[in-house]
């Protein structure tokens, strides 16, 4: 990967392009031109290795133009695409924000622009824009759970780099879905654990490394999602939406709600009263 910034994009090029990007669209012009400073853009070969399996990335990047297939191993047909990522997609999640190495390759399928931030400004970007953080945790919930689909049920994806997965306990994608499908109910560490078959301590420690989040903070963010879909359904109040989607105390609702989304649920719901 070429190690200088290109001179085709100034920091108010990068200004400009984030701005059409999400989750950065929605920010004022003062928060994107400073944000905008902390991005660097670098032009990437066809064939190029973005990341490879078992490194760990430290850098967060948004694809302006080309696109890259993410690959796993495999012994029987070598590098199996899993995903192709385009302009506008973002990658380098659970890199930037866990310890996690990465369990699979990503290769330039084409000439690409991407505009590439470091870790420390990574972190620092999500604590200041929740907003951005709740896109960007949205799309690593979807990442994680696509991973567990294509190692579990895609048969093609099942030598090396399961193996590797696979010290995972099995039963962890059970663990998912079952948070998924009980979102709603008075949901406890140790009865998800048990799903699991592992213990709450080792199951706790290990829900963090593979999602990076802890498991509280998977759950709300889930009913955060469905909390979103349902204020957006005309009639459904804030009251409704708390309960309905497992909350038991309207004020931690609206807590979590605005810790997350980085508005209050009533702003929310009067922002998409018409969408």
């Amino acid at each position: 990967m070429p190690e200088k910034q290109s001179p085709l994009y100034s920091n108010e090029d990068i200004f400009v392009l984030l701005t059409k990007h999400r989750p950065f669209h929605h920010l004022s012009r003062l928060e994107l031109a400073k944000l905008s400073k902390t991005f660097y853009c670098r032009i990437c070969c066809k064939g190029e290795y973005l990341f490879c399996r078992g490194a760990r990335s430290v850098q967060f990047g948004v694809i302006q133009t080309g696109s890259a297939e993410i690959l796993f191993d495999t012994i029987e047909c070598g590098e199996v695409p899993f995903e192709t990522l385009g302009p506008g997609d973002i990658f380098g999640l659970c890199a930037a924000t866990t310890e996690q190495k990465a369990l699979y390759h990503m290769k330039c399928k084409e000439p690409m622009v991407i505009f590439f931030q470091c870790g420390r400004d990574f972190s620092n970007m999500i604590s200041v824009y929740p907003e951005v953080k709740a896109y960007i945790l949205d799309m690593l919930l979807k990442r994680v759970e696509n991973i567990h689909d294509a190692v579990y049920e895609n048969a093609k994806i099942g030598t090396e780099t399961a193996r590797e997965f696979l010290e995972i306990p099995k039963n962890f994608k059970k663990a998912i879905d079952y948070i998924n499908r009980h979102y709603n109910k008075s949901l406890t560490l140790s009865e998800v654990a048990e799903t699991a078959g592992i213990s709450k301590y080792h199951f706790s420690r290990l829900f963090k490394v593979q999602t990076g989040l802890s498991f509280t903070e998977y759950v709300n963010h889930r009913r955060i999602q469905v909390a979103k879909s349902a204020m957006r359904t005309k009639g459904v109040n804030i009251t409704q939406t708390c309960f309905a989607v497992g909350f038991n105390d309207l004020s931690y609702f609206s807590r979590v709600f605005k810790k997350i989304e980085g508005v209050s649920p009533s702003s929310f719901l009067n922002a998409h009263k018409y969408s």
